[in-house]
Order: C-alpha cells, then sequence, then structure tokens
C-alpha cells in the first residue's frame, strides 16, 4: 500500500529495535521501499514513541499517523493484524486530506 500512501503525499517510516544492516536485509527481502529506524543500542526512537518493551527488548507493533503539523492523529495498536495497520492508517490519512 505504500505507493496509495505516497499518492496522498505521506511519508512512512518503520521503527525496529534490530542494527540497521538487519534492517536493511529484511527491507530487501521483503522489498520494502520506506524508511526504518533503528537507534540501535539504546532504542531512543522506540522509547520515545512509547512502544519498547523494557522486558522482552522489542518494539510493540504500533501505527501512528502524523498529520504535517506534527500532530497525532490516529493509533494503532493490535500485534496480532498488520493488515489492518496499513489499512486503517491509509484510511486516516485520506482522512486528514479530506476537505
Amino acid at each position: 500500500m505504500h505507493a496509495e500512501f505516497q499518492q496522498l503525499n505521506t511519508q512512512v517510516w518503520g521503527v525496529s529495535v534490530d542494527l540497521a544492516p538487519t534492517q536493511g536485509a529484511f527491507a530487501r527481502h521483503c522489498g520494502l521501499s520506506y524508511k526504518l529506524v533503528s537507534g540501535f543500542p539504546r532504542h531512543e526512537a522506540a522509547r520515545t514513541l512509547g512502544v519498547f518493551d523494557e522486558e522482552r527488548g522489542i518494539t510493540r507493533r504500533v501505527t501512528f499517523v502524523v498529520d504535517s503539523s506534527g500532530v497525532l492523529r490516529h493509533v494503532i495498536d493490535d500485534p496480532g493484524d498488520m493488515e489492518r495497520h496499513a489499512r486503517e492508517a491509509l484510511e486516516a490519512v485520506q482522512g486528514l486530506a479530506a476537505p
């Protein structure tokens, strides 16, 4: 769905605790064209977003929709349904673009 986000002039970023080379391999394997952010070894990005699970050392699967002014508009927090994340985020972005 990345092309649909691009048509709406939307940036898509992924955040994980993995090292940049691991993220690069994952992106190539999955054919991803959006940015991946690590913050390794202190996981600053995940901690700042409040999605770092200290006990397990991983990030929770959460999607944030932030408007062009930097205002958080929508959050999808569903660890099991990754298709929901993209679908619902696109709907939220489309809602922001509506007149």
